[in-house]
């Protein structure tokens, strides 16, 4: 078992197919583990509303479909906002000075097969859509893994800014380096969960990992 705090960027991580989805899905009241229970500020998760629950949560998935219409309506998703909060997190999750190119702004059109976007730009407007909803805690399945490191690191920063908490599950060790601590999972179980330089002297599967990914 594990305790997070309020705030903490978390990173997980581990070969295919030891867990790290699985155990996110549970996170985010997907699914519900066959054993122990998920607790959120001391509410366990079956006996919280789970609709009221999931208000609180953003979720990213390794997904970067985008839908038919403008950029304002892929990140509105239905709801409203005002454009100065909207450039407000343009700007967090570094697209503002893209969009400001567009001719068109936030009215530029879009469909899930324009490849006027690159992949990267598709993850930032995925993650500015999930930001726009101010959530407490946001949940990131690969989300980050057509991005650069420096752009990475810089909307690491200002996510930690918002005082948001984050879960973030990553093969690319790099996409997480700057997390408060690391878990390192291997066939359902928890091998680690330290910092990422204390993964490295302490943990010889995390090692082994960071090896073959900085190879």
């Amino acid at each position: 078992s594990f305790d997070v705090a309020s705030g903490e960027f978390i990173g997980i991580t581990g070969e295919s197919g030891c867990g790290k989805s699985t155990l996110m899905r549970m996170a985010y009241a997907v699914l519900e583990p066959s054993k122990g229970t998920v607790y959120y500020d001391r509410v366990s998760q079956t006996q919280a509303n789970k609709r009221s629950l999931r208000q609180n949560f953003g979720v990213i998935t390794q997904d970067v479909k985008l839908m038919n219409g403008s950029l304002r309506d892929n990140l509105l998703a239905g709801m409203y906002f005002e454009d100065s909060k909207i450039f407000e997190i343009l700007e967090v999750s570094c697209l503002k000075n893209f969009v400001d190119s567009l001719p068109m702004g936030l009215e530029t059109m879009m469909s899930e097969t324009s490849t006027s976007f690159s992949m990267g730009q598709r993850q930032l407007i995925i993650i500015a859509r999930a930001l726009l909803r101010r959530p407490r805690i946001l949940f990131m399945d690969e989300a980050t893994s057509y991005l650069d490191r420096k752009t990475e690191s810089l909307i690491t920063k200002n996510i930690k800014a918002l005082g948001i908490t984050r879960f973030a599950v990553a093969h690319r060790l790099s996409s997480i380096e700057e997390a408060n601590r690391i878990l390192m999972l291997g066939e359902g179980k928890i091998l680690g969960f330290d910092s990422h330089s204390n993964l490295l002297q302490n943990c010889p599967e995390y090692k082994q990992l960071h090896t073959i990914s900085t190879s």
